[in-house]
């Protein structure tokens, strides 16, 4: 039972097209297609998604927290990324500022 794969994709552009292919003996098994169309991801557009997908969104906003409880009751300390060293400023609520 030797199987062969296949894989062909087109450039990425406005259209993208990916095929699937598995041979064994000669003869296809398996043989799937799909075209993809570019979009842009605009702040509209994205709402309509977390619209769409309310479930997904809470289920991954709920595990990001609890993640990050587990975390903070582990005693996890807090590392800020090497690239936001400076402190704040007063009006930016606490958040840290880029080096560049």
């Amino acid at each position: 039972m030797v199987q062969c794969d296949r894989f062909r994709y087109s450039a990425p552009a406005e259209r993208l097209t990916l095929q699937i292919g598995n041979e064994e003996g000669g003869s296809r098994v398996l043989d799937a297609a799909m075209r993809l169309e570019r979009h842009d991801v605009d702040r509209p557009a994205l709402g309509r998604i977390i619209g769409a997908y309310p479930m997904m969104t809470m289920t991954v906003s709920a595990g990001i927290n609890r993640q990050a409880f587990a975390r903070w009751r582990a005693g996890v300390s807090f590392v800020p990324h090497p690239e936001r060293t400076r402190p704040a400023d007063p009006g930016s609520g606490g958040r840290f500022l880029s080096s560049r």
